[in-house]
């Protein structure tokens, strides 16, 4: 299975996009790689994940926490395109 990986910036809580990613239909689990939040996410039907469809949810849900967060004005990088 095919998985795309977003190394979340320092103090952005992965929680709101996990949430945005689920409810759009693709499988993500947050994990933590080198003391680094990382978001893993495949597709929910074992395809490869459409990259700009999850970039494009990630941006919508990019906050730096669940509460009240304020918007991250990072651009969304999976790690294949580092």
């Amino acid at each position: 299975m095919q998985e795309l990986r977003y190394r979340t910036v320092p103090g952005q809580d992965a929680a709101p996009l996990v949430a945005a990613l689920r409810s759009a239909g693709y499988d993500a689990e947050p994990s933590t790689v080198a003391g680094s939040s990382i978001v893993v996410i495949a597709s929910g039907d074992g395809s490869e994940p459409d990259p700009e469809q999850v970039r494009s949810v990630i941006q919508e849900a990019n906050k730096t926490s669940v509460f009240d967060g304020g918007q991250v004005d990072a651009p969304v990088r999976f790690e294949s395109e580092q």
